[in-house]
């Protein structure tokens, strides 16, 4: 866990850029949207600023405030929004429950090292309670790990398909990951959610269960890392 605002964020065009907001967190609450431009942090204009930067600034101790300033797409005023650091804990699923006799849920929040350990647990008590069938909740996850996201697919591929591929420009960079057969391959049915807020490894994951035919995607269109 660390103590900040709680926000999954790029860099893009100069302006810390809100993937999605942590949901329980300070960012959460204050209702900061996918798409949001923070453009100024306690009255400083955040334009161009590093990774490292963001970082000192808007991490900070438990219930410090830091004021932002938000540009905010279809929004014509920019507007200020006070922000109380709070603890944010680093957990993967923040839920899984049984919605009905056959269907599980499961609602993953970013991808970490732990994510595939904490997937399985949850379908592993899901199935006992008698699971058939999967709704898996990617909506507002900004990414993380790609080997989480690759593990994950594979959980559900009884083939060799190519789950993911990427190429370099330079020689011999490119990679194929393929799916491995295993004993305890899912093959029960899988709706993955997204919405605008789902980017990079939840783009892999979604994108392949709808490539290889294996689930149906469901929401908006992704956030397009």
């Amino acid at each position: 866990e660390f103590e900040g605002i709680g926000i999954e964020f790029s860099i893009l065009d100069g302006f810390i850029t809100v993937i999605s907001p942590i949901p329980g967190t300070p960012s959460d609450r204050a209702g900061l949207q996918s798409g949001d431009k923070i453009i100024q942090i306690n009255d400083e204009s955040a334009y161009k600023i590093t990774q490292k930067d963001v970082m000192k600034k808007l991490r900070g101790p438990k219930g410090t405030p830091v004021d932002v300033t938000i540009s905010r797409p279809g929004m014509e005023d920019d507007f200020d929004v006070t922000l109380l650091r709070d603890r944010i804990p680093i957990v993967s699923v923040m839920a899984n429950f049984m919605i009905d006799e056959n269907t599980g849920y499961i609602k993953v929040n970013r991808f970490a090292r732990t994510t595939v350990a904490e997937i399985k647990d949850a379908l592993t008590e899901l199935e006992r309670k008698g699971m058939n069938q999967l709704l898996l909740d990617l909506r507002n996850n900004g990414g993380g790990m790609m080997d989480q996201a690759i593990n994950i697919v594979d959980m559900f591929i009884s083939s060799h398909d190519t789950i993911l591929f990427t190429k370099g420009k330079i020689s011999g960079s490119n990679e194929v990951y393929r799916a491995k057969k295993h004993r305890g391959d899912k093959d029960y049915p899988v709706i993955v959610l997204i919405n605008r807020g789902s980017a990079s490894a939840s783009e892999i994951v979604s994108g392949a269960f709808q490539d290889l035919d294996r689930g149906l995607v469901v929401g908006e269109t992704s956030f397009g890392k």
